[in-house]
């Protein structure tokens, strides 16, 4: 089955809005994700054996570390977590604390790591814009990647992050409630 190379700038922020959370997790994992290590791989072979080259892909490959530590993250933990509140919501069921004790805090961290990542690629642009025709074509990518992360930060951010943290919000009042009542 041919894979939907969908990214987040070929979608409207409107759109978003409209699709459920778990289903806009699946989304960022399945096609932004994926998006962001190919391109990454992408970026560091197209640097040039010259050395400004060199440091190029030693400041991509500890930028790559540093998205797949944020992405673990986010695929291992906090988008299962919002996936278990939609469902709960959904089956009107008891939702599990996590050991992080909700989104608040978890959400702060990936919008601080976002702000991290997105400032050392316009670091890379701008300290690097030498005439140097071997790497036109990595930073014309890394131009490109950069659009397109920022459009998938907005979308965590100033959607998928606040809705789940009023989805969750809710739940803990509805069971709050719940259990007065049982008491």
């Amino acid at each position: 089955m041919k894979r939907l190379n969908l990214t987040c700038e070929d979608i409207e922020l409107n759109q978003f809005q409209k699709w459920p959370l778990d289903f806009l997790c699946d989304f960022l994992v399945n096609s932004h994700h994926s998006y962001i290590r190919e391109a990454i791989r992408q970026l560091i072979s197209s640097c040039r054996q010259s050395a400004e080259g060199k440091q190029l892909v030693e400041k991509m490959k500890k930028l790559q570390s540093d998205f797949e530590i944020h992405m673990n993250k986010e695929e291992k933990f906090l988008f299962p977590y919002i996936k278990n509140l939609v469902k709960a919501d959904l089956e009107n069921t008891d939702f599990d604390v996590p050991p992080f004790g909700g989104l608040n805090g978890p959400a702060d961290v990936m919008k601080k790591e976002h702000d991290y990542a997105v400032t050392k690629i316009k670091i890379v642009l701008k300290d690097s814009l030498s005439n140097n025709l071997e790497l036109k074509e990595f930073f014309i990518k890394l131009e490109n990647f950069e659009k397109n992360l920022s459009h998938h930060i907005e979308i965590e951010n100033n959607l998928l992050f606040p809705k789940a943290q009023t989805l969750e919000k809710k739940l803990r009042n509805k069971s709050k409630t719940k259990n007065k009542i049982a008491s």
